[in-house]
């Protein structure tokens, strides 16, 4: 008896918790059941050096539509995103948002250098069951600005895993990359708000970027990763930096693979609320 009235106490609050989402989507007013859901997460947004300040305003949009949806939010954009600030406010983080530079050995790249993978695997503690996204991060949903030419679907998918490992390799629950504009805003709305799952939102923006799917493959177990491409046959006019020096330059056309993610294929607001996870192994520990 007992377990039947906890199962139906839970259908019950599932209910709740999906009318209230589509209550708070279509008026734009948070019901107090969201609020205290909402209340209870942290997220971090980090805009990597200098360089890449024309994030900012971007980021300054984002964290004021989580902030007004409850979530604690700490900004750190340059000269304050450094390493000890992002590992110190990462801790225990729910949303962990990164938008800056990346490279095809996996690393983040802030105020005061660069964090590997390792070091990312080592130092930042999220709150199980996080969310990771990568915005405007090259090779975080497979191309960087500095391919010279289309890369194969496999070396897409390699840099994509690269990115995701050394979060889901710990206690993340999730890592989705997006190279379009105001594709931070729009991921969270449906996330947060329509509690569409990870798998939907992807096919959405297939639909909404007109864009490809490339596959939808095994990461690890109950886990997928899917990645879309696009080719437009134009010439692609980029802006590379190093060591702080950018150039722009014109190079011919090119696949672009500028959306993926790795998750469970059902993964949504509910599995970011749980307070439980199991590591994943099977990247971590696989031999390169």
């Amino acid at each position: 008896m007992k377990t039947k009235v906890k199962l139906v106490g839970l259908l019950i609050g599932v209910a709740l918790i999906t009318s209230q989402s589509i209550y708070a989507q279509q008026t734009n007013v948070v019901p107090d059941s969201l609020k205290y859901a909402f209340k209870s997460l942290k997220a971090l947004i980090i805009v990597g050096d200098e360089s890449c300040d024309r994030f900012v305003n971007g980021a300054e949009r984002l964290a004021e539509f989580l902030t007004s949806l409850g979530i604690s939010v700490e900004e750190l954009y340059p000269p304050y995103s450094t390493k000890d600030n992002v590992i110190k406010a990462s801790k225990n983080v729910n949303i962990f948002i990164y938008k800056g530079h990346g490279n095809t050995m996996g690393m983040i790249c802030l105020s005061d250098g660069l964090m590997s993978n390792d070091a990312i695997a080592e130092n930042i503690k999220l709150a199980p069951n996080a969310l990771v996204m990568y915005n405007h991060v090259c090779t975080g949903a497979g191309s960087s600005a500095g391919d010279r030419q289309s890369i194969t679907y496999a070396t897409a998918r390699d840099r994509v895993f690269l990115n995701a490992r050394p979060y889901l390799s710990n206690s993340a629950g999730a890592y989705y990359a997006n190279n379009y504009c105001l594709s931070d805003l729009e991921f969270f709305t449906k996330f947060l708000l329509e509690h569409k799952n990870m798998y939907d939102i992807h096919f959405e923006n297939i639909i909404r970027y007109r864009i490809n799917l490339e596959k939808v493959c095994r990461y690890d177990s109950g886990i997928v990763a899917g990645l879309s491409s696009s080719y437009s046959g134009k010439k692609r006019r980029i802006t590379t930096t190093i060591n702080g020096k950018s150039k722009t330059e014109t190079l011919p056309p090119a696949k672009s693979y500028s959306v993926a993610f790795v998750a469970p294929s059902g993964y949504s607001f509910r599995d970011l609320i749980k307070n439980s996870h199991k590591p994943q192994s099977f990247l971590a520990n696989r031999k390169k």
